[in-house]
């Protein structure tokens, strides 16, 4: 069984796949968290918590305190996908559980499903932050996808839509029908993954220059430096 473009729209098996999507980002971004902070901050505990699964951690607040940018970055992410989870869910009566038996909505969630890393617990720390800025990435463009399928009440998304996509800050939003509730939740959405998209890179890109502040004496002698002339 696959997704086709050809595929009749209907707004409640897109909601309905949108949930098992999120469902799953949810929980890849919740390994992100945990990787990234037993790869540095708790390196020492690292060959004790290796598998976020095996050895899960049941205090929810424990990751809070964690003064890492990349662990700050992925709970941020991780919350904002629960919450609008959550609102879906709520909203179309949906019981994650039941529609997790059905082929049916397990496949229109992978309709516009992103990129997501399997490999994490090998990757260096380095190696780690790219792979999660890209994860994020796509999840953005996956969004997108799926309000633009709102948006056009079809499958097929017309080119001028996805274009849309490429341009800068909201105004990759204009043509999107805000006047409907998802589609409005999702631009939301967007614009906050963005703002943490946009920080991630200016932590992995920008330049670490350091500066030496350490000043030694000068091998040049002052009364050599003075104007011969003198």
């Amino acid at each position: 069984m696959k997704t086709s473009a050809n595929d009749p729209f209907d707004l409640d098996t897109c909601i309905r796949g949108l949930s098992m999507l999120m469902a799953s980002v949810h929980s890849d971004f919740y390994e992100f968290v945990y990787y990234f902070a037993f790869k540095k901050s708790f390196k020492k505990y690292a060959k004790d918590f290796n598998n976020p699964w095996e050895s899960p951690i049941e205090d929810g607040a424990f990751f809070d305190d964690v003064e890492d940018p990349y662990v700050q970055g992925c709970i941020k992410v991780f919350s904002l996908i629960g919450n609008a989870k959550t609102d879906l869910n709520t909203w179309f009566g949906i019981n994650e559980y039941q529609d997790s038996q059905s082929a049916k909505y397990v496949f229109e969630g992978m309709r516009f499903r992103p990129y997501q890393a399997i490999f994490k617990r090998s990757q260096s720390y380095k190696k780690l932050r790219l792979t999660y800025e890209r994860s994020l990435s796509e999840l953005i463009h996956s969004l997108f996808l799926y309000a633009c399928a709102m948006t056009a009440e079809s499958n097929k998304i017309p080119l001028v839509l996805k274009k849309q996509f490429k341009l800068n800050g909201d105004e990759s939003f204009r043509l999107l029908n805000r006047d409907d509730d998802q589609v409005a939740l999702l631009i939301e959405l967007m614009k906050e993954l963005k703002k943490i998209l946009n920080d991630l890179r200016l932590q992995i890109y920008t330049p670490n220059v350091p500066v030496n502040r350490a000043f030694g004496k000068s091998k040049v002698d002052s009364k050599d430096s003075r104007n011969p002339k003198e």
